[in-house]
């Protein structure tokens, strides 16, 4: 299932859950999601959850789910990222260098982190940042070492065009 970033890493799972369990309704309103741990299950799983029925909402007890959550390290979009100008500026706070980054990668921000950025000084000298699936992750798994790179600057127009005089139109004969 690929991961539907207009929604929230818990409405992912819930997906997730719903469509592997035709029928089954669970929602927010009537579970909830433990942390993730860390497991090497079959069929490549690499994390169990325990699901956490909401009193008097229609489901009790718990339950432990497995699944696999995607490794920063891996995927096409991860593989491209330098490939991806997502336009970093000299001085952008980490935060904003987070949010381009995970806006050009197709990942939901609330899930990472970034992590030992060195700022980018211009278009000829890129910086780097770490991006890092947060411990408490529900879809994410390790980090993705990124360069930042600065976009080259825009061509004033005046340098561009080098003849401003030009040839006019004539009516047809």
């Amino acid at each position: 299932m690929k991961v539907n970033i207009a929604l929230t890493a818990a409405a992912n799972l819930l997906a997730a859950l719903n469509g592997d369990n035709v029928g089954l309704g669970a929602s927010a309103a009537n579970v909830t999601f433990g942390a993730p741990a860390v497991v090497a299950g079959a069929g490549g799983r690499n994390t169990e959850v325990v699901i956490t029925a909401i009193a008097d909402q229609g489901f009790s007890g718990t339950q432990v789910i497995s699944y696999t959550r995607q490794a920063l390290s891996a995927g096409a979009a991860i593989a491209t990222l330098k490939a991806v100008p997502f336009g970093i500026a000299p001085g952008d706070t980490n935060a904003q260098i987070l949010t381009k980054a995970a806006a050009a990668l197709g990942l939901i921000e609330d899930e990472l982190t970034i992590a030992d950025v060195v700022q980018p000084v211009d278009e000829n000298t890129p910086g780097s940042a770490n991006i890092v699936a947060k411990v408490t992750s529900l879809l994410y798994t390790g980090t993705f070492a990124a360069e930042l790179t600065v976009p080259d600057a825009d061509v004033p127009l005046n340098e561009a065009i080098t003849n401003s005089d030009l040839t006019s139109f004539d009516a047809e004969e």
